[in-house]
C-alpha cells in the first residue's frame, strides 16, 4: 500500500540525509517512516515485512540518537525494535 511505500521512501530519505550529516532532518525523516509504517500495521498487523521493516527503521534511529548524544531517546528505540524482531521469530 501506499503506506508502506511511504515508510520505504522515508525511511532511504533519512538514511541519505544521515549520510550527508544533516542529522536532524534524517532523525525527522526516518521518525516519519515509523509513523508511516504503523499507520499500515494497523490495517495489515500480520503483515512480517512491515513489521520487520518498522523494526529496522527503529534500530536505524536509535543508533543514530545515541551517536547524538540521545542516549535515553536512543535506548527505547532499539529496544522497541528488538522487541519487534522478538516477535517475529
Amino acid at each position: 500500500g501506499a503506506r508502506f511505500a511511504a515508510l520505504q521512501s522515508h525511511q532511504g530519505l533519512g538514511l541519505s540525509l544521515l549520510d550527508a550529516g544533516e542529522i536532524d532532518r534524517g532523525v525527522a525523516s526516518l521518525r516519519r517512516a515509523i509513523v508511516d509504517g504503523q499507520a499500515f500495521l494497523e490495517r495489515t498487523p500480520t503483515n512480517d515485512t512491515a513489521r520487520y521493516q518498522v523494526a529496522l527503521v527503529r534500530l536505524q534511529l536509535g543508533e543514530t540518537l545515541i551517536q547524538a548524544g540521545k542516549r535515553r531517546e536512543g535506548c527505547r528505540e532499539v529496544r522497541a525494535g528488538m522487541e519487534i524482531w522478538r516477535e517475529l521469530t
